[in-house]
């Protein structure tokens, strides 16, 4: 039976036969055997490769050529290079304007500080080459790098540092900042001038976890809570944003990481200990609202009840609690829970609502309890 597509128009796939079937046969309902063609590996090959072009293909789009489509219309100088037209719209990083930048996309907050973890896109271009040498798109993986480190070229580091997140921006790189006289043989010529446009995902200032991270287990062992208390919040702070921006099984690793740091750590007086019990409060607590929000109850509930094993009396972690059991059909423990938590928070509107589920979950099964009873008298 010749196949002429591998795919359906429904992107199924569709499996070779060794011989046509008989309709009349399959309508009349006998059995009908399908042997496979023994070609199929090959068939299957050929699929595999089809899909790794498309792969190769998409991910060559994502690059978004900028020296293809971002002339401009009114500019009738044809003699101009791209770079050139760059150039006279962009601003001085340097004194001597061996970096230049231009925003594309205005970025929001702050601006990225000295050693922060940076996360970025880029494409990286040659004068007169129409495809970048370089490009974090095509692999389909942004470029995660502490600053100070040397991880980049020097121009492109000082771009990047001028650069806030969410923005997206053009950096001009003369040979001085980038890789100098001699190049970078074979990819980069002498004496080479380079375009980055660069996307600015994300940064963290986790220079404190990076220092923390570069230590052996003795000298983990022996640093000061001070130190503790710095690195645990650096981390809970990455997670936070994470949890604003919904990444939540990526938060919760984050707040895991703190628990460990501390974990890490021994308390020399009754000072120390409230200091770390408090950062065990904080990353467990952050831990079960991200467990709610995904809705893994019993794993909120378990991160909750950590923290009731700290502070008995705390609202946030009742509530996390009530809310859970609830959710879980255990709804004499929600309830113990939940008053609880409106004793020691009764203006908590949250606490209140939550009752309000409660007391109308309850209802529900209780009549659908009867109504079950009533079915099986009736029987």
């Amino acid at each position: 039976m010749p196949v002429q597509n591998k795919r359906s128009k429904n992107n199924a796939l569709t499996i070779p036969l060794e011989r046509g079937i008989d309709i009349d046969a399959l309508m009349s309902g006998k059995v009908t055997e399908f042997e496979v063609d023994s070609q199929i590996d090959s068939y299957m090959k050929d699929l595999q490769l089809d899909q790794e072009g498309k792969t190769y293909f998409d991910n060559l789009c994502k690059t978004e050529y900028i020296l293809n489509n971002d002339d401009d219309p009114d500019d009738k100088d044809d003699d101009t290079s791209f770079f050139q037209k760059q150039r006279k719209l962009m601003t001085n990083l340097t004194t001597d304007g061996g970096v230049k930048k231009l925003i594309k996309k205005e970025g929001v907050g702050s601006v990225a500080s000295e050693n922060a973890r940076i996360t970025v896109h880029y494409n990286g271009f040659l004068e007169d080459l129409d495809e970048p040498f370089d490009s974090t798109r095509f692999r389909n993986k942004p470029l995660v790098f502490s600053l100070g480190k040397g991880a980049v070229i020097w121009g492109l580091e000082l771009g990047i540092k001028s650069m806030k997140k969410s923005e997206v921006a053009r950096f001009l790189i003369d040979s001085n900042y980038a890789y100098g006289d001699m190049g970078c043989p074979p990819r980069i010529p002498a004496k080479a001038c380079i375009l980055f446009e660069v996307e600015l995902i994300d940064f963290s200032n986790t220079s404190a976890l990076d220092e923390y991270e570069d230590l052996d287990e003795q000298q983990k062992r022996g640093l000061s809570c001070d130190r503790i208390v710095k690195v645990t919040s650096t981390i809970n702070k990455d997670g936070n944003e994470l949890y604003i921006q919904g990444s939540y099984k990526k938060a919760i690793k984050k707040y895991m990481t703190a628990i460990n740091v501390a974990e890490s750590s021994t308390a020399k007086n009754e000072e120390e200990e409230k200091r770390i019990t408090a950062v065990y409060i904080k990353s467990y607590h952050n831990m079960a609202q991200c467990h709610l929000k995904l809705g893994n109850f019993g794993k909120a509930i378990g991160a909750g009840r950590k923290v009731l094993e700290w502070n008995p009396n705390y609202p946030k972690a009742l509530y996390i609690c009530g809310k859970g059991y609830r959710h879980c059909g255990e709804f004499s423990r929600a309830r113990k829970c939940l008053e609880s938590a409106y004793t020691l928070s009764p203006k908590s509107k949250d606490i209140h609502n939550e009752i309000k589920l409660l007391d109308k979950a309850e209802k529900e099964y209780h009549a659908a309890e009867r109504l079950m009873c009533q079915k099986m008298m009736s029987q």
